[in-house]
């Protein structure tokens, strides 16, 4: 175990129990956790993305262009197939190395917005973001209304940590298509992060009734949960004189939880006597659940810690 933060807060600190370690996400300035792994990371949530108000039928951008030569759109569409295929053998395997340095030489062969989505899709798969995201601007640049290519440069600047530009690609992607299902999950999730849980609900709902799986409707389910408040807030909880934990873990692991924060709070005052803390019950909350977390308040989009 180690000691890594002391925080006072003026409201309950969002804990994430994942993989045997929390994640703190305070909403000021510090708090004293204890981490069970030695691993603490500790942060304010992040924000992001917004939707769009265009209205009508959306383009049809996935359609080989009629204006193509005949050999033209015949290599095209070889390619589009061949990335199909590749993309059921093995995302990131051989076959869609090989086939990026096609679709890299089409490029200048076949001029035009789709080449360079789909050279786009193929760097996205073997993670070489920085080109993956120079191939879908050059898609947009061409189409403006190419929701599908704004939607993977949102995406590829998530991954790049470029939040303000994927705000704007996820708006674009709105504007063009308002209901594009990736587009609205995408917003949703970082709504749910700001802890706009209001229009985080809106959006994922929205998207999951226009292309439903279980992961959107499992979003949808814990984003009402959040609204509403915890449903496990009266089951799982202990208490001391500095601390309440409240969690959806277990009942052994509230009451195993509190005496640690209780040593962890005694000796940061050891540590730090000048300090004054005041005397009060802080309350915790730790999560099982990564969605139910990121809709409480999210994790960090800046993360540090000190092990000591």
């Amino acid at each position: 175990m180690s000691v890594l933060s002391v925080f006072a807060f003026p409201g309950p600190v969002r804990v994430l129990l994942t993989n045997a370690r929390l994640i703190i996400s305070p909403l000021a300035i510090t708090l004293l956790v204890i981490s069970f792994s030695g691993l603490v990371t500790i942060g304010t949530p992040s924000t992001v993305f917004a939707q769009g108000n265009a209205a009508g039928t959306p383009p049809n951008n996935l359609r080989v262009p009629a204006e193509l030569d005949l050999k033209k759109g015949d290599l095209l569409r070889q390619l589009m197939d061949d990335y199909k295929r590749a993309k059921e053998v093995s995302a990131s395997g051989s076959a869609m190395k090989k086939l990026a340095k096609r679709l890299k030489g089409a490029t200048k062969r076949v001029d035009v917005p789709l080449t360079y989505y789909y050279y786009g899709l193929a760097l996205q798969h073997l993670n070489e973001f920085d080109a993956a995201k120079h191939a879908f601007t050059t898609a947009t640049e061409g189409n403006p209304r190419f929701f599908e290519a704004f939607t993977r440069l949102a995406e590829v600047n998530l991954r790049l940590r470029e939040i303000d530009a994927a705000h704007q690609g996820f708006l674009k992607a709105l504007e063009a298509h308002p209901g594009y299902p990736a587009a609205l999950e995408g917003s949703a999730i970082i709504h749910a992060r700001r802890g706009e849980l209001e229009e985080a609900h809106r959006k994922m709902e929205l998207a999951f009734t226009t292309e439903k799986n279980d992961r959107r409707e499992g979003f949808v389910s814990e984003i009402a949960e959040a609204r509403s408040g915890p449903s496990w807030a009266k089951e799982f909880n202990a208490e001391s004189k500095n601390f309440r934990v409240r969690t959806d873990v277990s009942k052994e692991f509230a009451e195993n939880f509190v005496p640690r924060l209780e040593l962890a709070l005694k000796l940061y005052k050891r540590g730090f006597p000048s300090l004054r803390i005041e005397e009060k019950q802080r309350e915790v909350w730790v999560f099982r659940s990564e969605a139910l977390y990121d809709a409480s308040g999210g994790a960090a989009q800046s993360e540090g810690g000190h092990h000591s």
